[in-house]
C-alpha cells in the first residue's frame, strides 16, 4: 500500500523555495497509462497562487515530476469553494516505475484494484496519507522525509450523511480515533493532525475465502477531515477522470 501513495510538494517562495508538503495523491495505471489521483483543492490552491506542484518517484532532481499540465477536475478552480466531490486526475507521461525512493519502492496501483460500489453499512476502513507536521525536506540532514500515516476508521451510519452536506451515494464519511493508527512500517502511533493527507487513498481490505489471502483496495478519495471525521468521495469519481483521460491523451 505504501508504494503507491506519494506527497504532494512545493517550493515555498515565502521560505527562499523551501520543499514543503502540501497534500498527499496516489499514482494508478489503466493498462499502460499512468495517472496521479488527489483532492482537487490541493492542485487548485497551488495553481491559484502560480506555484507548480511536484512529488518525487526516485531520488535526484532528475526525479522530481513537476505537475506543469493541464488536469481533470470534479470542477473548475474559481469553483472549489462549492465542489463536494474535490477530485482530480493528472496524466502522468513518461514515468518510469517501479522505482526506488530511498527505502520505499514508488509503483502504480492498477485500476483493478478499486472498490467499486461498496455498501457504506458496517464499512471499516484504512485512510492513508502525509500529514504536513512530519513531511518535508529536512533541513539538517538535507533529506526527503514523508512518512505515512494510515488511520482505521468507521464508516458513520447512512443517516448522518447529510448533517456534513454529503451524498452516501458518492461518498464515505468515517469516524476515527487519532491513538488508534499505524505509521508505513505497521507500528502503532498516534496520528498526527490530519492536515495534509487530503488526496491520499481511503482502503477497504478483501479477504479471499478460499485461500485465506487479504487484498487492499481503494474505495475512496480523502478530501476533507472536519474534527474527528474524515470525508472521502467515492472513487468511481475518480475513475471518470481517468477514462476521460486514457481517451484523450496519446
Amino acid at each position: 500500500m505504501r508504494q503507491f501513495v506519494v506527497p504532494i510538494m512545493y517550493c515555498d517562495p515565502e521560505d527562499n523555495g523551501w520543499p514543503k508538503n502540501f497534500g498527499s495523491a496516489f499514482i494508478v495505471r489503466r493498462l499502460k497509462k499512468t495517472f496521479l489521483v488527489t483532492a482537487a483543492h490541493v492542485l487548485h490552491r497551488l495553481k491559484l497562487k502560480n506555484i507548480v506542484p511536484f512529488f518525487s518517484f526516485k531520488p535526484g532532481l532528475d526525479g522530481m515530476c513537476w505537475l506543469t499540465g493541464s488536469y481533470w477536475a470534479t470542477c473548475e478552480a474559481k469553483d472549489a469553494e462549492n465542489d463536494t466531490l474535490d477530485v482530480a486526475v493528472t496524466y502522468l507521461k513518461d514515468i518510469p516505475l517501479p522505482n526506488r525512493m530511498g527505502e520505499v519502492t514508488v509503483d502504480s496501483l492498477s485500476i483493478t484494484q478499486f472498490a467499486l460500489k461498496r455498501a457504506r453499512t458496517n464499512l471499516c476502513v484504512f485512510p492513508t496519507g502525509f500529514p504536513i507536521s512530519k513531511s518535508g525536506l529536512n533541513k539538517y540532514t538535507r533529506a526527503v522525509e514523508w512518512p505515512m500515516y494510515m488511520g482505521l476508521a468507521r464508516a458513520k451510519p447512512l443517516e448522518l450523511y447529510s448533517r456534513y452536506g454529503r451524498d452516501p451515494n458518492k461518498h464515505i464519511i468515517c469516524s476515527y480515533d487519532d491513538k488508534i493508527s499505524f505509521n508505513e512500517k505497521w507500528q502503532r502511533d498516534n496520528l498526527p493532525k490530519p492536515q495534509g493527507i487530503s488526496g491520499g487513498p481511503m482502503w477497504v481490505v478483501d479477504k479471499n475465502q478460499i485461500t485465506g489471502e487479504f487484498t487492499p483496495r481503494v474505495i475512496g478519495v480523502l478530501v476533507e477531515q472536519p474534527d474527528k471525521v474524515m470525508i472521502a468521495t467515492d472513487i468511481a469519481c475518480a475513475l471518470q477522470g481517468i477514462e476521460y483521460l486514457y481517451r484523450i491523451m496519446p
